[in-house]
Parts: structure tokens; sequence; C-alpha cells
């Protein structure tokens, strides 16, 4: 089963419709074999709680295509079992972002600048009863799965989204109590840390520093324990930020340097060269493509693109080596304490690394290939350049 699980197989989330992957589209019925006995009796009764990893969220949104070609979902069809999901009409809530990303819009035809707050949010598709075996919600922290619900959200991008997933005044843990499970996975983590990526390494603001996490980790693990008649699988995280195809360093952008200037107007700064710094690319380089296309109609200079990061603390979009050091070194301690906890509850353990630590996960970094080719982050990761 551990071994089933590090089996990630992704999709594109904005080809058309009728293409996509769905729940008809039957993955072969492998039977799992545990100690015990085979996986089959505990996929039945399935359970999974956690982040947008789990949920199928992709291309910065989510519909019941990607939803379907979840993790969760996918292992329970490998043991020939539809696991029932919150399914979400198209075009998603939020709509995913449409390929190729210098169209600028996502699937429902919004802008992509659109503030979160002011997204379509689809409705269920019809026949869905919650609560449904998947109930991972994006951008939830650990914290969120034992307090958030529909009704008490603060998080007004993702307030629809909740309401599709956890039935009124319901958490993740308590729609997964409801259920009583046979089987529980449980993925939490990403999101005390991803806040980072906005180049600010503020301990407490944008990452939950470790010990204010492990105790409330150990509470919803506990949890699922308690309500899981058979066993559980606890998800780890990735080893190294850099491993996010949203993320490259300034040298790679200086070494696209002349396609940057010739094809969007902006002119890579000697500050790029030998940079070994991570860039925010989903952000840096379509804001750069934007501004140096304006500038091109207006004949003017190309626009400047540095590599520099800011002032320590500062939203600059850049992590320089010290905060990708605190950012590893706080990966490494949860990553050890989630298998040493999935040890504790003997339980399974698997990590996003499997997918995420490919050697070939990431294509050479093109600015013409990232804003008008259908994979600009390669063929495992969507649109966004973080979800699979």
């Amino acid at each position: 089963m551990a071994t089933a699980l590090t089996v990630v197989a992704c999709v594109d989330a904005t080809s058309p419709p009728a293409e996509r992957a769905g729940p008809d589209r039957a993955l072969s019925p492998d039977t799992l074999q545990i100690a015990g006995g085979s996986a089959d009796v505990w996929l039945k009764d399935f359970v999974s709680m956690g982040t947008s990893i789990s949920m199928g969220y992709a291309s910065e949104g989510v519909w019941s295509g990607s939803q379907s070609a979840a993790w969760p979902a996918q292992l329970s069809a490998m043991a020939g079992y539809s696991m029932s999901l919150p399914l979400i009409a198209f075009p998603g809530c939020r709509s995913p972002f449409m390929a190729p990303l210098a169209l600028g819009i996502r699937e429902s035809g919004e802008p992509v600048t659109t503030p979160d707050n002011l997204l379509s949010c689809a409705l269920n598709e019809p026949g869905v009863s919650l609560p449904t075996a998947n109930v991972a919600v994006n951008a939830a922290r650990t914290i969120h799965a034992l307090t958030t619900t529909p009704e008490n959200t603060t998080d007004a991008g993702n307030k629809g989204l909740y309401a599709r997933v956890l039935p009124p005044n319901t958490t993740q843990v308590m729609a997964m109590q409801l259920q009583r499970p046979a089987l529980v996975s449980v993925e939490f983590g990403a999101n005390e840390i991803l806040g980072v990526r906005s180049g600010a390494v503020i301990p407490g603001v944008t990452y939950v520093p470790f010990p204010a996490w492990r105790p409330i980790y150990d509470e919803v693990t506990a949890k699922a324990r308690l309500a899981s008649s058979g066993g559980g699988v606890l998800v780890g995280l990735i080893a190294d930020a850099g491993e996010f195809p949203a993320f490259r360093t300034g040298a790679e952008f200086w070494a696209d340097r002349v396609m940057l200037l010739a094809a969007f107007h902006v002119q890579v700064d000697a500050n790029c060269d030998q940079n070994t710094d991570l860039q925010l690319v989903p952000v840096k380089i379509p804001t750069a493509v934007a501004n140096g296309l304006a500038r091109r109609n207006l004949q003017l200079p190309p626009y400047p693109l540095s590599c520099a990061p800011g002032p320590r603390g500062t939203q600059d979009l850049v992590l320089d080596a010290g905060e990708r050091r605190i950012v590893e070194g706080l990966l490494r301690e949860m990553n050890a304490y989630i298998k040493r906890r999935a040890a504790q509850l003997g339980w399974a353990y698997f990590e996003l690394e499997a997918l995420y630590g490919l050697p070939n996960l990431k294509p050479p970094f093109s600015s013409l290939a990232l804003m008008q080719s259908m994979t600009p982050y390669g063929n495992y990761i969507s649109l966004d350049g973080f979800h699979p």
C-alpha cells in the first residue's frame, strides 16, 4: 500500500471538458496487498482529509475533472472503488487558469487579475450529498481541520469552496468522523509554509513555527486514529522549496535574456547573472511580460527585470540563501515528525517528494514556453506552477 501511494498521476486541468479525466475513466483495478489481507475492504470506506493536493486543486482552481484526478480518488479506483467526491460543476470554484497563460483568463472567462473574493464559484454537481469521502479543502492549515466550518471561515477567497465540500457547521475532522472510516489519509503541513513564497520569511506571519504546529498535528492525527476502524496514511511534504516549478533561479532568467528582450521587451538585469536566489515565476514573469509589451506599444524602453532581493522580511518574490535555509530546515523538521508520528500510530507514510523530487520535473526555463505553451511548467504540474 505504501508503495502504491507513491505513484502520483497528474492531469492538466485546462484542456477542454470533454477530454478531461473524469470518474468514468477507470484505472486498473489492481489489488493492493497489506498486512492481514487486501486493501480492497479498507478502501471501500476511505476518507481523505487535507489541503489542495488531496482535493485535486489545479491551475489555481478546482472543478470535477481535477477532483477526479486527485491521488485519493486514483488510489480508490486502483482497488476498484469509486470514491465519493464533492464534485464541483464546470467551470469550477474558483475557475482554473486557461492555457496558454498569455491569454490572461480563467476557464470561466474571468481575468486572472480578478481578486480572489470576487471570482465566481460554481455549485456542486447534481446528486452530490455532503459530506463525501474527500473532505480536503484548498489552503487549509492543520488548525482549520479542527476549527473551520463554512460559516466561520475567514478566508474570503475560499469561503464558497468550504460550502461546496463541508456540510453546515462541520469541520474536516467532524466530516471524517461522521463517516466512520476504515481508512483515513491526513495530508497537512504545506500551507503552514507556503506563505513564504511571497519572499517574506517571518515566523508566525508567513509560516507557522514547528513548536506551534506539532501539538495541533498530534490532535488531528489522534482524532483520525480514534475514528478509523482499520488504519491510515500520513502524507509528508517536499524536501526543498526549489523543487516547485514555480521557482526558478535568477541565473535561469539570465540564460533566457535574449528571448525575454526580443519577444516581450523585457530587459534582464545583470544582477540575475549567476544569481542562485529563488524567484517566484508565476508573478514575476507575467508581470514583466505585461509591462514589457505595454512599453513596446508606447515606444518606451524595455521593462527592467531585477533578481535582487529586497530587505529581509519584505514581499520581494525572492527567497535568498538565508531564507531558503530557514524554509528547508522547517521542511526537514516537519517531514521527520510526520514520519515519526506515522510510526507511533502504526500507519503508512509517503511524501509529496515522490512527485516533486522527480529529476525531470522541471523543463528548462523558457519565457516563451511559459507564456505560450499548453504545459508551461512541464507535463506533471498545472498552470499555477505548484499543483499537480
